[in-house]
């Protein structure tokens, strides 16, 4: 299917298969649902789920939110300020420029990240990296082989992690052997996160806040 929105506010569900999704212009809700599909919700504040499958969603202009739903998908929040959640799922999620909210899990899961790598690039200006919520730690209970990877996180524009519990609860190590380099985070000997290329931080700095 081949659906575009046009200049109003509209509610467009692709249902099955594989489908182009262009919401065009005004404050659109775009529903991949089932298959592997491509989403641009044009300009406007946009709510874009991409439903099951490997879904490619590109938010374009607008404070958005994307939703990747279950299968390893791609989302590009673009300008603007979004929240970006991968849910389930190995995802590649680009905030773009704004001050963006990334989460790589679906937070519904009773583990979640479990078994999951997830790729967060934040881009310019502050963004917020999820990695935990009040209730419990994402990316545990299997190893090294679950984690965020974040990749653009910079102190001096702003970004934060935010980890669930106390700084108490997390260690750091630097460099480790058969992963990225950078800073591993920890909770419990369990990694949660990887920061790409920076050294140097320290748990109770403003580079982290604690739910």
């Amino acid at each position: 299917n081949n659906l575009r929105g046009g200049a109003d506010n509209d509610l467009i569900n692709g249902e099955g298969g594989n489908d182009k999704i262009n919401g065009g212009s005004g404050d659109d809700i775009l529903n991949g649902d089932s298959g592997n599909d491509k989403i641009n919700g044009g300009s406007g504040n946009d709510v874009i789920n991409g439903g099951s499958g490997k879904d490619n969603i590109i938010a374009s202009s607008g404070n958005d939110i994307l939703n990747g739903g279950s299968g390893h998908d791609t989302l590009d929040g673009g300008p603007g300020n979004d929240i970006l959640i991968g849910s389930s799922g190995n995802d590649n999620i680009i905030g773009g420029s704004g001050m963006d909210t990334l989460t790589g899990v679906d937070i519904t899961s009773a583990q979640p990240g479990y078994n999951e790598i997830d790729i967060l690039r934040g881009n310019a200006y502050a963004d917020l990296f999820i990695l935990g919520d009040n209730s419990q730690v994402y990316y545990t209970g299997n190893g090294i082989n679950d984690y965020a990877r974040i990749e653009t996180f910079s102190k001096t524009k702003g970004d934060q992690i935010q980890l669930q519990g106390s700084s108490g609860d997390y260690t750091l190590e630097e460099n480790v052997p058969g992963l990225p380099k950078g800073t591993a985070i920890y909770n419990n000997d369990d990694l949660v996160g990887i920061v790409k290329n920076v050294r140097n931080m320290d748990l109770n700095s403003n580079d982290f806040s604690f739910v």
